[in-house]
């Protein structure tokens, strides 16, 4: 193992972190190459600077002129320079002010810096190496986005282990969690929360919150060390008045000295700025003092350096002037506003709708609904595709999800309509 991981691995011993990193993640640090060497120059280099693998011209990156006319009149600098590994620090640090204004209980408790990454995606991906090994075990609702099966089980060799979504009450199946965990004859457990929820479109009720926290509480307790990721790609599009309205890391950055959390979220959704692939890191652990979240972000500065180096430098800086503009709230509130019209058009298309063929899940936020189709729901899939032209997605080939926020309000109707006039056509 090189020194570099020895030393931060030393200064990690003794907390949660250390029983928690895979062996990819004990081994990796933040090299004193190029990036480290690059960031010291521009600190101290006065004269000349030869260090960064970047053209220049009169001290500003060579770039092409009819790209400059495109985008205005921002500088080269913010354009076309590489981001540092971490992020732009004046990104960083307006993600961290957003983070406190929606999660009022991290102003009490120490929590490490937000880190760009490419995406959620890429953010995930970053956990799965950071913590978890061939044989570890992630914990997840029945339902859920496939893409977690790509990121941990085929790629970290993890095995996914899943309780049913929902109980009898329409209520989130904590205490299916709390079954499975008990089942789980592991010392060390990861569970992943994905609120609002891809596919169905749930978030936790605020009377649900205390059985969340209870069975993490018991568990961690019992001496189980356990690493909960906050999956938050959805957050902030909450439509109903008694939905929890913050991210779960609210409630357990500093929950118990067995548990780390990590926060993944970003301007994906939150700010429609798909494209532009930027999302954050951010930990929490009770106990953890500034030198351990500073030894956590070598390492995750390490695996970003390792794999995508660094974030869209571009993106960052559109996100930077976005966040400082004085009709940035305003212009968020309006599309907020514009989903939740979608929302609740959906729910008053439903009422007093039934089907023997189709269940809506419970959903109250987000991008989406689900149907349970008792039938194929592929089948389904495919003749409102064909027939009907219209798209949607086919899960387990039992479940549809049905994407609202991409049809705009007028179409609602007919979009509901078709789907119970395709089960009857199709199933009858």
């Amino acid at each position: 193992m090189e020194k570099e991981a020895e030393i931060l691995n030393s200064v990690l011993e003794g907390t949660v972190v250390n029983d928690l990193l895979s062996d990819i993640g004990r081994s990796l640090f933040f090299p004193k190459g190029i990036v480290y060497q690059t960031e010291q120059a521009k600190l101290h280099a006065n004269f000349l600077n030869a260090t960064v693998g970047m053209a220049k011209e009169n001290g500003k990156p060579i770039h092409l002129r009819l790209i400059d006319e495109m985008i205005g009149d921002i500088s080269p600098d913010e354009i076309y320079s590489y981001a540092p590994s971490a992020g732009v620090e004046e990104l960083r640090e307006l993600w961290l002010e957003q983070l406190l204004l929606k999660n009022p209980r991290l102003k009490n408790g120490i929590t490490s810096k937000p880190m760009v990454t490419g995406g959620v995606t890429n953010g995930l991906s970053i956990i799965a190496d950071l913590f978890t090994d061939n044989g570890d075990a992630l914990l997840l609702p029945e339902l859920y986005w496939g893409n977690y099966k790509l990121i941990f089980s085929i790629k970290n060799g993890c095995s996914i282990l899943t309780y049913n979504t929902f109980n009898d009450k329409g209520e989130y199946n904590i205490d299916g969690l709390d079954e499975l965990i008990k089942k789980c004859n592991k010392d060390k457990l990861m569970i992943l929360f994905n609120f609002p929820h891809n596919p169905t479109g749930y978030s936790p009720y605020s009377h649900e919150i205390n059985g969340f926290k209870e069975i993490i509480l018991r568990h961690a307790d019992s001496g189980k060390k356990i690493l909960l990721i906050f999956d938050d790609s959805y957050f902030g599009f909450f439509y109903e008045d008694d939905v929890y309205k913050h991210s779960l890391f609210n409630e357990f950055f500093d929950i118990h000295e067995n548990v780390l959390s990590i926060k993944l979220d970003g301007a994906t959704k939150e700010d429609f700025a798909w494209g532009f692939r930027i999302a954050f890191i951010t930990y929490g652990g009770k106990g953890l003092k500034k030198e351990h979240y500073e030894a956590l972000e070598l390492k995750t500065k390490g695996m970003i350096r390792a794999t995508i180096s660094n974030a869209n430098r571009l993106a960052q800086t559109l996100l930077i002037r976005a966040y400082e503009n004085n009709n940035y709230f305003e212009e968020k509130r309006e599309k907020f506003e514009l989903l939740k019209s979608r929302f609740n058009e959906v729910k008053r298309q439903l009422e007093g709708r039934n089907s023997k063929y189709l269940t809506p899940l419970p959903f109250n936020s987000g991008y989406f609904l689900c149907f349970e189709v008792r039938d194929s729901a592929e089948r389904l899939r495919e003749y409102l595709l064909m027939k009907k032209g219209i798209g949607m997605i086919s899960i387990a080939d039992r479940y549809l999800r049905v994407s609202y926020a991409s049809v705009d309000l007028e179409n609602i109707k007919v979009l509901i309509d078709e789907i119970y006039r395709a089960c009857e056509e199709l199933f009858s």
